[in-house]
């Protein structure tokens, strides 16, 4: 398979400012990370017949993020958000864009410049950020007076299973 026709579409997003266009060079590239789509939903339960009928091309980017200029990733290290499915070495997506509300998973930045993933609860106006853990060592943390900063909504998590 030929580079040319991606080499093209990218010289083609120049803009004789020294800039590219960043649509040309995501088309560019778009076609080295497509994976293929089964239209047939599968089932996680009983088995069920399927008509093995590829529907179309996905991108993962696509599929996950919703606002790519805000979306960054984050690999997990540690237990504390095991039970919310969030395991040591899964890669976490995080937004910025969004809001966080009472109840959602988000990266939280403490005062001492440290990075955390924790449910967020608000009570009486205070965030709580508490663990969903299997590990009893680890604790909810209560924020008073600035001592965190919510930095973005956890949107997706990416595990390899092999």
């Amino acid at each position: 398979m030929s580079a040319l026709p991606r080499v093209a579409a990218f010289l083609d997003g120049y803009t004789g400012t020294g800039a590219l266009s960043s649509s040309s060079a995501k088309l560019a590239l778009r076609d080295q990370r497509l994976i293929r789509r089964f239209s047939t939903k599968v089932a996680a339960g009983a088995p069920t017949p399927t008509d093995d009928h590829l529907d179309d091309d996905c991108d993962l980017t696509d599929l996950l993020v919703r606002n790519p200029e805000t979306t960054f990733i984050y690999t997990v290290a540690g237990d504390s958000m095991d039970l919310a499915g969030i395991l040591d070495g899964d890669n976490v997506l995080v937004d910025r864009s969004l809001s966080p509300s009472s109840g959602d998973i988000v990266l939280a930045v403490l005062a001492g410049g440290e990075h955390t993933i924790k449910r967020l609860t608000v009570r009486n106006g205070v965030p709580e950020l508490h663990p969903e853990s299997s590990n009893p060592e680890n604790k909810p943390l209560v924020a008073e007076g600035g001592e965190l900063s919510l930095w973005g909504v956890v949107s997706a998590v990416v595990r390899r299973m092999r």
